[in-house]
């Protein structure tokens, strides 16, 4: 296993943060989704660390929740 790979097993990812902070706040994605009007899809992908989300949305999740 190479370095790299040893620090993202042990590390969270911005999506793991993410989901932990939504959870902790008690948001479904339905709800962070209405009350951010993004749509529950980008927001998961958010959460999986897919690379293709929208930079405005990320800045609007990322106020609701933080």
């Amino acid at each position: 296993m190479s370095v790299d790979a040893d620090a993202s097993a042990s590390s969270p990812t911005i999506g793991d943060t993410l989901r932990r902070a939504r959870e902790a706040r008690g948001l479904s994605l339905v709800k962070l989704a209405q009350d951010t009007r993004i749509a529950v899809r980008f927001l998961e992908a958010l959460e999986r660390n897919d690379p293709e989300p929208f930079p405005g949305s990320v800045s609007r999740m990322l106020a609701m929740i933080g």
